[in-house]
């Protein structure tokens, strides 16, 4: 098949067909008898040669290549960090915290595009960017008629012949560029390849892709270099594309414009999988449209993000074209994702490595990860200076392995070069490749008896900690976690006098049904009663709903049925008010003379309609109602109507049962005696 549209495209008389490039550069030469069908058959088998090297992708242990044609999407670049003024450590937090990504303003730019502006164009990324992917694809652009989805003004542009070579083949060659060149038209059996490559040299008519700097090994690094601009003066005419990992590049190519690789943004993240689940199978059964709606899910933000790296969108797609579903378990998940990046990537690239120190193996690298992650989550740093993570691992090392860190700077590049764990943000300013990468390594930290006690007792109220909670959750058993959780709640209920007073007034007037999910709904439900009609002062009925979320969302986590048959209209309202006490005596809640309450809340008078009233006038009459529809169900002292901050402790209490029953729901098992004790819990002694 790729033979026929190869063939298909070089018999076009379009100024793109390679043959008659290929035909017009050796026409140059002036030697007579060179047969014209023998320059077909080479040009066709050149690429073939392209096509079956560079035309496919099989990443992470897939079992079969994938046509690189059928699943690329463009990607774009934004100018390189060194090159951007006034960052400093405070925007960037700022910046941050507000959108959860690392770029600034949106200044990315189509890379098809500045390739087709910039002769000598130098690609810069993270490791899994798609650097490679996008070199491959120009050179496809390059030497076929391919129609882009996108744009035709997306498409490469310039009539030239691709020709990509791996620096990192100079490990077992020699450098020489053109020598490498030559090799490529000699093995397609093109006739006087030595001479039509120096024409076509001299013309510009050839596309040199050299792809991964950072790939050469150190000792030859400086004659390489060296190498690649004296042929890029020599030979100025060509047209030049470069790429190099982020951290390796020192501006050593100073005729190259720089750009760097931008992080998927969601468009591109849906082409992607879009294009990778293309077959007819897939697109019967939906498998695309179920992945994205899986990903952009807000509980499932912390996937999405590391999705924006073309290289663990790839490991997404794989995970769910396995079971069609994503792991209940999220830290088997990011693990996994972790030990791609720490070990598995930088095998199949065959990255030169030089040993660091022999005894920091993957495992003890994550172990010393973890540390520098928990301590700068827990100083609540995503941004840090490069000194603070040399001197992080420098504890490390000397601590754990007792030994002498002499090396501190070459473990760091080794992190962020070849694995990119670590990114440099701004200069000297580093922080992990993605948020969810530091907060998985926060929660293996944590992950010991001693230390998750200390962690729930400092941080279970903290939304920030939210997710690390969460990991923790499933990296082992989740049934002592969860104990724990729940033992320090039932003793932050008995310090805290308005979750008691809760306490002590269900426990008086609810009897016991016996269905634990059901009998802890009832009490939550009653709660969030207080909550909704709490006194409307100056925040509102907007903040009186945002204040009984936390008890809405604690029901349906407890028992969804239960959920579904008590949704409330938004205000309260003499209908509304005996509606609920007729209800609530379904319960055989201990009502005495409910006849009396319900006569005296039909007797309050409405002077003026309620959307005329003014806020003062709708509080006073809100409490008209609330006072019998209190006294009824024997709300004790005042409990309704608070201020608004004295609810705090029991919004916490809420919120904590809330990630108590999320964590559950994370965990690879939780039995079911423990389940029953967490929910017997809520709001009960």
């Amino acid at each position: 098949m790729i033979k026929e549209e190869f063939e298909n495209t070089t018999i076009s008389e379009s100024a793109k067909s390679l043959f008659q490039l290929a035909w017009s550069i050796i026409s140059k030469l002036g030697k007579k008898g060179v047969d014209r069908i023998k320059v077909q058959k080479a040009i066709s088998s050149y690429a073939e040669n392209y096509l079956k090297r560079h035309g496919q992708v099989k990443v992470l242990g897939m079992s079969e290549p994938v046509p690189l044609l059928d699943i690329y999407t463009s990607v774009k670049i934004v100018s390189p960090l060194y090159l951007v003024k006034e960052q400093n450590i405070q925007n960037l937090e700022s910046s941050f915290r507000q959108t959860r990504e690392h770029f600034g303003p949106d200044n990315r730019k189509s890379a098809v595009g500045i390739a087709n502006e910039i002769k000598q164009l130098n690609i810069l990324g993270a490791p899994g960017s798609g650097k490679s992917t996008f070199l491959k694809r120009i050179g496809l652009e390059a030497m076929l008629e391919i129609e882009n989805n996108d744009s035709k003004k997306e498409r490469y542009i310039h009539d030239c012949i691709p020709v990509l070579i791996e620096l990192k083949r100079f490990k077992n060659e020699k450098i020489d560029i053109k020598a490498l060149i030559q090799k490529e038209f000699e093995i397609a059996g093109f006739p006087e390849s030595e001479a039509f490559v120096k024409n076509a040299l001299k013309n510009g008519k050839l596309l040199i892709l050299l792809d991964g700097l950072d790939e050469v090994p150190q000792n030859i690094l400086a004659e390489t270099i060296e190498h690649i601009k004296d042929f890029t003066d020599t030979f100025d005419k060509n047209r030049f594309i470069t790429s190099c990992r982020t951290a390796f590049y020192k501006t050593y190519l100073k005729g190259f414009s720089d750009y760097e690789i931008a992080s998927f943004d969601d468009i591109q993240i849906q082409k992607f999988i879009n294009n990778w689940f293309r077959l007819e199978q897939d697109r019967l059964a939906g498998t695309a449209e179920r992945l994205i709606k899986l990903l952009f899910d807000k509980s499932n933000a912390p996937s999405l993000e590391i999705a924006r790296t073309p290289l663990l969108l790839a490991f997404l797609c794989l995970t769910f074209d396995e079971s069609q579903r994503f792991p209940s378990n999220r830290s088997s998940l990011y693990r996994r994702a972790l030990l791609i990046l720490v070990e598995k990537w930088a095998a199949e690239k065959r990255i030169h490595n030089d040993d660091i120190y022999q005894d920091l193996t993957s495992e003890i690298e994550i172990e010393m990860l973890s540390e520098m992650a928990a301590k700068f989550f827990l100083e609540d740093k995503r941004f840090f200076f490069q000194t603070e993570v040399k001197q992080s691992i420098k504890t490390f090392l000397e601590s754990s392995l007792n030994v002498r860190a002499t090396q501190i700077s070459k473990i760091l590049e080794a992190i962020e070069i070849q694995q990119g764990i670590l990114v440099q943000r701004a200069p000297e300013i580093y922080s992990f490749s993605h948020l969810t990468i530091q907060e998985y390594l926060t929660a293996h930290y944590y992950n010991s008896p001693t230390k998750v006690t200390k962690l729930i007792e400092e941080h279970l109220f903290d939304q920030t900690w939210r997710e690390v909670f969460l990991l923790l959750a499933g990296m082992s058993n989740a049934d002592d976690l969860m104990v724990l959780m729940v033992e320090f709640l039932k003793d932050f209920a008995k310090k805290n006098i308005i979750i008691k007073e809760c306490i002590d007034w269900i426990e008086s007037i609810l009897p016991v049904s016996g269905r634990i999910e059901i009998d802890a709904s009832r009490r939550i439900f009653l709660v969030s009663l207080i909550l909704r009609f709490k006194r409307y002062d100056n925040h509102g009925y907007g903040s009186a709903i945002r204040l009984e979320s936390y008890a809405i969302e604690l029901i349906d986590l407890v028992n969804r049925t239960f959920f579904n048959s008590v949704k409330m209209k938004g205000n309260i309202n003499k209908e509304q008010a005996i509606q609920l006490l007729h209800f609530l005596t379904t319960w055989d809640l201990k009502i005495e003379d409910i006849d009396s309450y319900i006569k005296e809340i039909r007797s309050i008078v409405l002077d003026t309609p309620q959307h005329k009233m003014l806020h003062g006038s709708r509080s006073k009459y809100h409490k008209k109602i609330l006072g019998p529809f209190y006294s009824a169900i024997k709300v004790p002292n005042d409990l309704g109507f608070r201020k608004r901050n004295n609810y705090e402790p029991l919004l916490k209490y809420l919120e904590a049962y809330c990630l108590v029953i999320y964590c559950k729901d994370s965990a690879l098992r939780v039995s079911k005696g423990i389940w029953n004790r967490t929910i017997e819990s809520i709001l009960s002694y």
